[in-house]
């Protein structure tokens, strides 16, 4: 599971969320960075979210190992509603309560007008697992986003999501598929990106 690579929203220090934002000429060279890391792996198939950020990464790798980037909403970001194209800080400032079970107790966070993380964490799995059977035996790609990369690592640990920190932009995670049961085997690598890392702010 890939990360995006930074973007304008990123930038701009707002809650994207399911709104579309481009990559940044960063993010298009965190890209780039991400898909020389990533053809040593001999990916089989690539998936990515539906959003342009995610596909926008998935693409660099594509044109290098020239295979398509395969589209599914399931990885898409979470729903985020209301808070969806503001600022992190105006939204503690308008949405006190419900940021602060987002900040400090991630696991029972709703969005208001959205998607619960719970609900964001299913979600995902479920696309991962559909799409990791569907290609037994192969190495799969999945450009997606911060959150859902998070709550999967959570969900294959076992543990809160609170307790697993955010991946940086264009990091790496790795997965196993075995009989159903997900195993997580590195988590949000990013040494391939040299002085080009970026993080989510800490008010996230």
């Amino acid at each position: 599971m890939v990360r995006h690579g930074q973007s304008l929203s990123n930038i701009a220090g707002t809650f994207t969320g399911i709104i579309n934002s481009p990559l940044s000429e960063l993010g298009l060279r965190q890209a780039e960075l991400c898909a020389g890391y990533l053809k040593e792996k001999h990916p089989d198939r690539l998936f990515s979210s539906d959003l342009d950020r995610a596909y926008m990464t998935g693409s660099a790798l594509g044109k290098i190992i020239g295979k398509p980037v395969e589209k599914i909403a399931g990885f898409r970001e979470i729903d985020a509603g209301s808070w969806g194209g503001r600022k992190f800080e105006d939204i503690e400032k308008q949405f006190p309560e419900s940021f602060d079970i987002w900040h400090n107790s991630m696991d029972d966070a709703v969005c208001p007008g959205g998607e619960s993380v719970k609900a964001l964490q299913k979600r995902v799995a479920d696309a991962l697992v559909s799409a990791a059977e569907k290609c037994d035996g192969q190495t799969i790609c999945v450009f997606t986003h911060a959150t859902p990369i998070r709550a999967s690592a959570a969900y294959a640990l076992g543990q809160s999501v609170q307790e697993t920190p955010w991946p940086a932009n264009s990091s790496v995670s790795e997965f196993s598929l075995d009989d159903g049961i997900l195993t997580l085997k590195t988590y949000g690598f990013n040494e391939f990106l040299g002085g080009c890392t970026t993080f989510l702010p800490d008010n996230v």
